[in-house]
């Protein structure tokens, strides 16, 4: 179930809400307005399974091939997969939260986290531009 919220306070409240409460049920999923002030750059994707339907983590075999251990197959290459620490910022409070995958594809503008991978190498300014542009969504 989604609960819709008006602000990142009432988000706080309802997340510390189980350690005043233990039975107090925190919601899966919520909805609500708030711009995105900070984009944490460390580690902001994975690698991840070239399957198309798998979405799981891969390592370096020590091969320049990469396994899964949830497909069991062993792969040429890796796929990135965004996992983008955010802080949110609304008039009441600030929060962190997780963008995966194809949402925070969409907050860095449809650029992937294999272009970006690329770009952290070669250009660490444009690297960072990236992210500054996604900020203040």
């Amino acid at each position: 179930e989604t609960l819709k919220l008006e602000s990142i306070e009432k988000l706080n409240e309802i997340m510390n809400a189980p350690q005043n409460d233990p039975d107090a049920v925190v919601p899966d999923y919520v909805t609500l307005s708030a711009n995105v002030s900070f984009i944490r750059r460390e580690n902001p994707w994975y690698a991840c399974c070239p399957s198309s339907e798998c979405n799981a983590k891969v390592v370096p075999n020590g091969d320049n091939k990469w396994h899964c251990d949830k497909d069991g197959q062993t792969y040429d290459h890796k796929t990135n997969r965004y996992v983008l620490q955010v802080s949110l910022q609304d008039e009441t409070a600030t929060a962190w939260a997780t963008a995966f995958g194809d949402q925070a594809s969409v907050l860095m503008d449809g650029v992937d986290a294999d272009k970006l991978e690329q770009t952290q190498d070669v250009d660490p300014d444009a690297f960072d531009m990236a992210f500054q542009a996604a900020q203040d969504k």
